[in-house]
Order: C-alpha cells, then structure tokens, then sequence
C-alpha cells in the first residue's frame, strides 16, 4: 500500500484482522476493488503436483 500511495492511488483506510490487512482504492471508471495483503504464507512459487 506504501509503494500504491507513492504513486498517487489514493487507498482506503486499512483494516487489520487475523488473516491479513484489507483495503479498497477507487478505479479511474469511478469503481472500487478491494485489495489484501495476507498474513499468512501463499503459494507463491509451488508447484503443481
């Protein structure tokens, strides 16, 4: 959220519960999409079986 404020997106309140830090940013088009940073570990580079 720190490098999407540097840029100018303009974020949400962030809201931390036990899974993670929840936010929105609004869109050019007017809408919103949310977006999470996880506090537990990803998938992130595994393999599939």
């Amino acid at each position: 959220m720190q490098m999407l404020s540097s840029k100018g997106v303009v974020c949400a309140t962030p809201v931390e519960a036990e899974w993670g830090i929840s936010t929105s940013l609004r869109l050019p088009s007017g809408g919103e999409i949310g977006l999470y940073q996880p506090a537990h570990p990803t998938m992130t580079g595994a393999r599939s079986p």
